[in-house]
C-alpha cells in the first residue's frame, strides 16, 4: 500500500494546476526519480512533461482516479475555500 504524505509537495517547475489537469499526485521524491500516482487512464504526456522539467525518473503507480482529484483539491484548494 502506497503512503499519502500529509502535506503537499512543492516541485520546482510544476504548477499545481498541471498536476490537477493531468492527475498527477506526487507521493515520493529522491535525488534522481519522483514516484506519482495515476490513474489507469493517465495521459503519457503528462509524465513525459513532468520528466522534462524536473530532469527525473518518473515512477508512477495506478491509483483511483477520484481518490487523487480529492487528495489534490485537499492539498492544493481546500485551504482557499
Amino acid at each position: 500500500m502506497v503512503q499519502i504524505p500529509e502535506k503537499p509537495f512543492v516541485l520546482e517547475n510544476i504548477n499545481t494546476n498541471f498536476l490537477k489537469e493531468y492527475h498527477i499526485l506526487p507521493v515520493e521524491e529522491g535525488e534522481d526519480y519522483l514516484k506519482v500516482l495515476i490513474p489507469e487512464d493517465f495521459d503519457p504526456v503528462g509524465i513525459s512533461t513532468l520528466s522534462r522539467a524536473l530532469d527525473k525518473k518518473i515512477i508512477t503507480e495506478f491509483y483511483d482516479k477520484d481518490e487523487i482529484e480529492r487528495i489534490l483539491y485537499k492539498w492544493y484548494e481546500a485551504q482557499l475555500d
